[in-house]
């Protein structure tokens, strides 16, 4: 079941004349669709520019260390033998 956990220490609500809350909504489509369970938790930080952009430079380093392939086995990547 895909689930969302959003914890983001900036409180402003936008960026210029971008609502931020649209960042939620983002991920929250984001899970669904991938059917996934994600956790952000940016506990630092005041600035919204870095606040959201030390949150995609995480998921992007999650999403590479998840799809990447682990070189240490070899085979299908299965626990039952087979994709």
């Amino acid at each position: 079941r895909p689930f969302l956990v959003m914890k983001i220490a900036c409180r402003k609500k936008k960026i210029l004349d971008f609502d931020l809350g649209l960042f939620e909504e983002l991920f929250r489509a984001m899970t669904v669709q991938a059917r996934m369970n994600l956790h952000i938790d940016q506990s630092r930080g005041r600035e919204p520019h870095h606040a959201y952009e030390a949150v995609f430079k995480a998921l992007a380093r999650a999403f590479r260390m998840a799809f990447d392939r682990d070189r240490r086995f070899r085979g299908v990547p299965s626990t039952k033998g087979r994709l």
